[in-house]
């Protein structure tokens, strides 16, 4: 029997000694878990300064000004949620499997040199595409018989940024990254639900 508050139960909670399994209906078990696998895969498609640092070496060595990076990333999260009205059920728990692929292509805008000090500023620019894949479950479901696997979720996101690094004679570095996006999330569940979300996206590192 479906509820409206979005949960699913296979009896009669009084049949239970004690609390019974929370159980979310495929489609709420997807909306839930997404904002935290667009945020992992937002970062991922982000990079490191040191892996754009090697990309951007080897433009240098094959005399080009635009450096291109391309990356792969396996994200796993879990969480859980708590009915605040019913205190007959016990704690859910939420889980997604998740894969991206992105490519990241930049360029250097504004360089230079302290004379003096011997240290360097740069800018870049960077332009960015990504892909993501999720398998989403509430293991829950399967202390009632139904099967624990209740959603998929395709992300893609088109994000444009930069990056300003300021660099110590040392070779020590300070680099600050922000980027802007337009994402949009395909779900769809066990029950043959669908569902299409867009957004921006905005992502600061440090």
């Amino acid at each position: 029997a479906n509820s409206g508050s979005g949960l699913e139960s296979s009896g009669s909670l009084n049949s239970y000694p004690s609390k019974a399994p929370q159980l979310l209906r495929p489609a709420v078990t997807g909306f839930s878990i997404t904002p935290a696998v667009n945020f992992q895969s937002n970062y991922a498609m982000l990079g490191t300064t040191s892996s754009r640092a090697q990309a951007q070496s080897n433009a240098k060595k094959a005399f080009q000004s635009v450096w291109a990076q391309t990356g792969f990333a396996k994200q796993n999260f879990a969480s859980h949620a708590q009915s605040t009205h019913n205190p007959y059920l016990d704690t859910t728990h939420l889980k997604s499997h998740q894969e991206t692929s992105f490519l990241q292509i930049g360029s250097e805008l504004w360089s230079a040199t302290n004379t003096q000090n011997k240290s360097s500023q740069t800018i870049q620019l960077m332009a960015g595409a990504s892909q993501t894949q999720a398998q989403i479950s509430n293991p829950d479901r399967a202390k009632a018989g139904l099967n624990s696997q209740t959603s998929e979720l395709n992300s893609t996101e088109t994000n444009i940024g930069l990056e300003h690094q300021y660099r110590f004679e040392d070779g020590m570095y300070v680099s600050a990254t922000a980027n802007i996006g337009q994402l949009s999330n395909s779900f769809t569940d066990v029950y043959g639900g669908s569902a299409k979300q867009k957004g921006t996206t905005f992502n600061v590192s440090l």
